[in-house]
């Protein structure tokens, strides 16, 4: 009953948990699904955890839902993008399920802006740690930032750096850009993978 008490003062909203007992250590495993938001959340939760069959798993990018197959599960959904019309049309598979979110601790939680507050359940599988840029960064006449975090480093290390141009991999890394470089203007990756940046670059 301890462990129990525990777990719901951390996750009052998980009522869809299957609990096993193996030499003395519980084991609580979320029943109806979740959603790896990029390769990081996938490799540290499965690093852990064997999800229970059977489970829907989404990924936010194909990149992701490969990295989540090569590890011999099924992806149920997949995200081309982190967009708004994406959210919605994850919000939309989900319905009234319930979801649980490995995710980064500096993650910014898109993919549960049209869902319920009582269908989410959001747990920190790996910590961002943000590391110094050398000098080498200034020189640099291109810029791909590739996630929130990315940024946040960036400009951590560079607040006042002249930047000519800047790529985002996607609309959540665009919209972490524009809350500290409003005036810049900024390309952002139709779809987030190698071969759409190379077309940019090849393109500028």
């Amino acid at each position: 009953r301890k462990v129990g008490d525990a777990f719901y003062r951390d996750y009052p909203n998980a009522d869809n948990v299957r609990w096993t007992k193996d030499r003395g250590v519980w084991t609580a495993r979320f029943n109806s699904g979740g959603i790896f938001g990029s390769k990081n959340s996938a490799l540290a939760y499965f690093e852990q955890h064997t999800p229970p069959a059977p489970t829907n798993i989404a990924c936010a990018g194909e990149a992701t839902a490969k990295l989540v197959r090569f590890l011999g599960y099924s992806t149920s959904f997949v995200a081309s993008t982190v967009n708004e019309e994406e959210v919605q049309r994850f919000a939309a598979w989900v319905g009234e399920k319930k979801v649980f979110y490995p995710c980064s601790d500096k993650s910014l939680k898109s993919f549960g802006a049209y869902l319920s507050p009582i269908q989410q359940i959001f747990t920190v599988a790996y910590s961002t740690q943000l590391l110094e840029y050398t000098a080498a960064f200034t020189r640099a006449d291109i810029h791909v930032f590739t996630s929130p975090s990315n940024v946040e480093a960036t400009l951590i290390n560079f607040p006042n750096h002249a930047y000519h141009t800047v790529i985002a991999w996607g609309e959540s890394t665009e919209k972490a850009i524009q809350k500290h470089l409003s005036f810049q203007r900024i390309i952002v990756l139709e779809q987030p993978r190698f071969e759409c940046l190379l077309s940019v670059l090849r393109a500028i």
